[in-house]
This record gives structure tokens, sequence and C-alpha cells, in this order.
């Protein structure tokens, strides 16, 4: 106990209120789960049998029951409290509490290194430590993928930063640190494996990394440190991996994506439904509710389903006046982003004759832009693809739930705010 109390103060002030918040955080969500909140449905008992499955009988599943590319991670985690404190509701969602802490350290450390800020990583802890009704039902409910993604794109985004910044360090020490970097490789590749195997939601957040690390460091990826990456990915995507080359092609998780989609556009044009209906569903609905700002309004009060009047008027105005300011957060945050890369990498292109090369703190703060840009890009993505499928149009006010990671860009679009208050 006494050097749990010594290494405790042996940390900064910042980290030790951020281990505070999450252990509050934490406890709020436990409390939650131990009054059967929020309410559970097919979905979740699905998992749940799933979770017995394997706890009692042996059974060894790739996917969630009834859908061939999901994978039930949060059905595994529960096995260990299954065997030991037997099998409840409270057992399998409490892993899920597990997820949101890694993932509120995650972005603590993230931001960190976005902003050099420990002050203001510590107050995106706080937010983010919060939520509304909408955002804790995602987080609490073991109906499969949803806070495991959050707790993967944020590890995903943080190796990648992280890896990034220290490239031209490592090189200076010994062979201790070529190995812990090797090995931080592959725990980035296992996050990327074990989050395509959740879901293929995670692809804008894969995809955003690996540019990040194929500009910064590509020299490591033809080394040593890429094969750990693509070691910890074979690793983490296994499942998924054998499944695919061993199941028949009209039943591989791809088809069954486009199959879902195909029926989504059927049930789309079926109901006469247009492109305008996608957008509101996305702008007055899904968007709101994914990111916190969430009235409690029903989606048949918002155009064009309904016209505008007084009734409604609070509605549109809250949950719209919500979209439109997250959307231009990110816009400004995006062009702040580039304005600051292109200001950093234009006397680099001026000197480009010379084969100029960029000083320490000039890549620094390119990566740091960079990075910043790797998640705006991400949960731009990501809000892209869902806007363009038939789900925010047939169901915006549950499909919101794919859009669960728009908050790990919720740091970023806040520090220009962040910036002109501190100004």
């Amino acid at each position: 106990m006494l050097n749990l109390v010594k290494r405790f103060r042996s940390i900064g002030v910042y980290e030790r209120w951020m281990l505070a918040c999450v252990v509050c955080a934490a406890l709020l969500r436990l409390v939650l789960i131990s009054f059967n909140w929020p309410y559970t449905d097919s979905d979740e008992g699905n998992m749940g049998v799933l979770a017995l499955h394997v706890a009692f009988q042996g059974d060894h599943p790739i996917f969630f029951y009834g859908g061939n590319y999901l994978g039930p991670l949060e059905g595994y985690a529960a096995v260990p409290l299954f065997r030991l404190f037997g099998s409840s509701l409270f057992a399998l969602r409490l892993p899920l509490v597990l997820f949101f802490v890694i993932f509120l350290i995650g972005m603590y450390y993230l931001v960190y290194l976005l902003y050099d800020s420990r002050k203001y990583a510590l107050v995106s802890v706080i937010l983010l430590g919060l939520g509304s009704p909408d955002v804790l039902f995602l987080q609490l409910r073991a109906s499969g993928e949803y806070p495991e993604l959050e707790m993967f794109a944020a590890l995903m985004c943080l190796l990648a930063v992280g890896l990034a910044l220290t490239n031209s360090r490592w090189r200076e020490r010994g062979t201790g640190a070529k190995w812990l970097r090797i090995g931080l490789y592959a725990l980035l590749g296992l996050c990327v494996g074990l989050a395509l195997w959740v879901d293929l939601l995670a692809g804008p957040f894969v995809l955003a990394a690996g540019l990040l690390l194929l500009f910064f460091c590509w020299r490591e990826l033809i080394r040593w440190p890429g094969l750990g990456l693509l070691a910890g990915f074979v690793v983490g995507a296994y499942p998924m991996i054998y499944y695919n080359l061993t199941a028949p092609w009209s039943q591989n998780s791809w088809n069954v994506l486009l199959q879902l989609h195909a029926s989504g556009e059927a049930q789309f044009l079926a109901s006469h439904l247009t492109g305008i209906d996608k957008l509101t569903g996305m702008f007055f609905v899904a968007l709101p509710m994914a990111t916190g700002g969430a009235w409690g309004c029903a989606p048949g009060v918002f155009p064009p389903a309904a016209s505008f009047t007084v009734a409604n008027a609070p509605c549109i105005i809250m949950q719209g006046g919500w979209s439109a300011g997250y959307l231009l957060l990110w816009l400004v945050a995006a062009c702040a982003a580039l304005f600051a890369i292109w200001r950093l990498v234009r006397p680099l292109f001026a000197r480009f004759r010379q084969a100029a090369t960029a000083d320490e703190e000039t890549r620094q703060q390119l990566i740091r832009q960079c990075g910043r840009l790797v998640v705006l890009v991400s949960v731009g993505l990501t809000l892209v693809l869902y806007t363009v499928s038939p789900s925010p149009a047939v169901a915006s006010d549950t499909s919101f739930r794919y859009l669960t990671c728009l908050l790990l860009a919720l740091p970023v679009l806040l520090w220009p705010l962040w910036r002109g208050l501190k100004g």
C-alpha cells in the first residue's frame, strides 16, 4: 500500500486529477449499470447468450450471432466474470466500463501529444467523462462494438501520433528501446486488427492513422517495426481472416455488409425517401444524439417529415443549431490545421533544390498538426459515409450509434475556443 501511495505522489498533479476524473466517470457508470440502466434488449440478450456459451459450453464463435461481420469482443470480455461471479447483466456490462476507462486515459495522452498542454488534456477528460443519456446508452449497453470502438480509435490515434513524434529519437538509444518500439508497433497492429474484427466502422481511423505513419515513419514500416505491426494485425484480426478464408464467398463479411446495404437501400426506395431525408436525418437527429446535443425530440418533428411550426420550433432550432455548431467547429479546426501545415512546409518547398530538411522543432509541430488532421479526417469520413448510406433516412434515431466515434474530435474542435478564452 505504501508503494502505491509513493507511486501516486510521484506522478504529476494533472495526472492525479485525470485519474480522479476517470474514477468519478467510472463510478457514475458503475452506479448506472448496478440499477440496470439502460434498459436491455434482444441484441444485448444475444451477447449474453454468446458469453454463456463461451464460458460454460466451450464455444468459440467468431462473430456476433446473426451478424457475420461483428466481432463479439464484449461477450468474450464478460466470460471471466461469468465464471467467477455467475451470469448477470451487471457482469456482462462491467467490461464496458473498463473499455471506457482506457478510452479516457488514451484521450488524455492523445490530447497532450497533440497540444502539449496537460491542462487542456485534463479539461478534455472532464468533458468526455460526462455524457448525455444517448451517449451513456451506447457506452453501457453490451449490444456490440460501440464502447470498444471508441477505445480502439483513441488508442490507434495515440499510438500513431506517439510513434511519429518519437521517430527521430529512438535511434540514439540502445537495443532495449528498439525492441520497445517494435512492441509499440505490434500493439498498434493488434488494435487495428481487433478494431476491424469488431466492426469495419473503424476503417476511417485505420486509414488516417496509417497515412500518418506512412508519411513520417515509412522507413520503419519496411523494417522490423513494420513486421511487428503486421504481426500484431494478424493476431488481432485472425478470427476475421480465418473466417473469410474458409467461408463460402457468398457468406464472407464483405458480402454480408453489401447485402445489409442493399436491404437498407430497398427499404429507402420503398419508403419513397430522398437524399434530403438522409441529410436531415443526419443533421437534425443522428449527429446531435451521437455527440450529446439531443433534446429528446421525435424524428417526425423535423423536415421534410413535418413542416416548421411553433410546436416543433425548439427541437429544430436546438438540435439543428447543435449540428451546425459541430460542423462549423470541424471546418474551422480543419482549416487551421491545413493552414498551419502549409506554413510549416512552404519554406521546405522553397529550399527543395538545396535538399533542405526540417529541424526537429518544425518536424514536431508538423506532426502535431497532422495528428489533429488525422482525428478530423477520421470523424469527417465517418460522418460522410454515414450520410450517404440509407441509415439516416430510414432510422436516424437508432442508427446514430454508427457515429459514436465522433466524440474523439471534441478536444480538437474545442481547441480554438480554448485558445480564445485563454488569450
